[in-house]
């Protein structure tokens, strides 16, 4: 076993169990909060934005928050090289926790791997939530070339307002945030390097998931 990261320190865990699991070769982190009925998050392109987004979530559910291969405090996986090989994964890590039925709710990257993996497993998602989901190419609203956007811009993106981010962004130089953000784009551009963000599928597959009676 490789040495685990350690995690952004600005991000509080306090209040959440942590478990380590090996799954396809590679140790993967997750964090679990609350009780009764399981919900799943699946985070997008990185980890260092705190838990802000589950407050209430676990006064009423068993909240599971897994860390992507490659990202936050799980391990990389030289075996996971696309969202389809990450959706298998999650298939494998569900079993492990034996989640047969469960919400289910994905933002940006983990949005996408949440479509396909409700379309995929239908089954097991009794409740699918997208937030910002990658993957849906919508005409009319093109996604900006992020490839043109500035280091110290790249937040401003990700948020309407700026202040949620801002507790989490180092006020200097700070390499081990660097080096943290450095490796999560890595495993980011692994999983969407071959296809995009965008998946050409994603309209056919999102019509195939169950709707709300």
């Amino acid at each position: 076993m490789s040495m685990l990261p350690s995690g952004d320190r600005r991000v509080d865990f306090s209040d959440w169990h942590r478990q380590y699991y090996q799954i396809n070769d590679a140790v993967i982190a997750i964090h679990s909060a609350g009780e009764d009925t399981p919900v799943v998050y699946l985070h997008g392109g990185g980890t260092w934005h705190g838990l802000g987004f589950t407050a209430g979530l676990t006064d009423y559910f068993k909240v599971y928050l897994p860390h992507h291969p490659g990202f936050g405090l799980s391990e990389d996986n030289p075996k996971i090289t696309s969202v389809s090989a990450c959706v298998e994964h999650y298939e494998k890590v569900f079993e492990t926790l034996d989640l047969q039925r469960f919400h289910l709710i994905g933002t940006s990257l983990g949005g996408r791997i949440a479509a396909e993996f409700a379309a995929r497993y239908p089954a097991r998602v009794s409740k699918l939530v997208l937030v910002a989901p990658g993957g849906l190419a919508v005409l009319e609203h093109p996604l900006p070339d992020l490839s043109t956007v500035a280091p110290q811009d790249f937040p401003s993106y990700l948020v309407n307002d700026m202040q949620v981010l801002l507790p989490f962004l180092p006020d200097g130089p700070d390499e081990k945030f660097t080096s943290m953000r450095t490796r999560e784009c890595g495993a980011f551009m692994k999983l969407v390097g071959q296809t995009g963000l965008d998946n050409p599928n994603m309209p056919e597959i999102y019509n195939t998931l169950p709707r709300p009676p």
